[in-house]
Formats: structure tokens, sequence, C-alpha cells
């Protein structure tokens, strides 16, 4: 038989839960951030050199230059095609999305608590049903939240 002081238990649960989910989001919204500057950066700085070198080459009339210039210039491309396929910044909003929303959720928690800490059994239909309605939004939100890497969600959850 399930008592309002189960049903806390959980929802503490949940609380802990939505935490690192959280903290999960933003760090990797942040590592994808990073991922795309460090992408666009390095376009930058080929497409740049191979800009510049073009000029450069075109007086001299070198062939190991021409080479050169031609890897650097299909590497800057590539990389920028890499940029757009991965869409790294992209990801990293649905990330701090979602973290935005775990936030929510963690709120929600806290205000259910606060507010069923000192509920009776016989309220039991009222704090299952609210509770209900928070675990609804846990399942909306995990749909439309990206993927979290073990690796990002073991770190915050290790802390």
């Amino acid at each position: 038989m399930e008592t309002v002081q189960n049903i806390l238990q959980k929802a503490k649960q949940y609380q802990t839960y939505s935490i690192n989910k959280c903290n999960a989001h933003y760090l990797a919204a942040e590592k994808h951030k990073s991922y795309n500057i460090w992408l666009g950066v390095l376009v930058v700085i080929f497409s740049t050199a191979v800009g510049t070198s073009i000029f450069a080459q075109i007086s001299e009339g070198n062939p190991s230059l021409t080479i050169v210039l031609g890897f650097v210039s299909f590497l800057a491309a590539s990389l920028s095609a890499l940029q757009t396929f991965l869409r790294y910044a992209e990801t990293s909003e649905k990330h701090r999305h979602g973290a935005v929303g775990y936030e929510g959720l963690r709120r929600a928690i806290d205000l259910f608590i606060l507010r069923y800490t000192n509920a009776k059994d016989d309220e039991i239909e009222k704090v299952l049903d609210k509770f209900e309605k928070i675990l609804l939004r846990f399942d909306e939100l995990s749909n439309e939240s990206p993927s979290i890497p073990d690796k990002i969600y073991d770190a915050v959850t290790s802390k």
C-alpha cells in the first residue's frame, strides 16, 4: 500500500535525477558549443591561409606550393562541411533547452515536496495525481531532449 511518505521519497529520487539531467545537459551544451567554436576557428584559419597564399602563389608559380594549397583548401572545405553536418551549435542549443526543462522540473518537485510534506494518507489520490503530472512532464522532456553521452552523465553523477 502506497503512503504519502513513500510518494515523497520517490519524488526526492526524481528530484536528484532532474538535477543530474540538468547538469549533464548544461555540460553537454558547453562541450558541443566548444566543438563548434574550435571547428569554426580551424575553418577560418585554413580558409584565410589558402586565400592569402593563392595571391602569393600566382606570382611565384611554385608547383609544391600549389599542391600544399590544394590540400589546405580541401581540408578547409571538408572541415566546413563537417561543421555543417555535425550541427554542434544546434545540438548545443537543444541540450541547453533540455537543461532548462529539467531545472523547471526540479523546481516543480521542490514545490511538490513542500506542499505535501505534511499531507495525510487520506489525501493520497490528490498527491498521486499531482505526482503523475510531474512524471508526465519528465516523459515529455525526455522525448524532446537529445541523448546525453554516458561519459558526460557519469561525470555529473560521480561528483
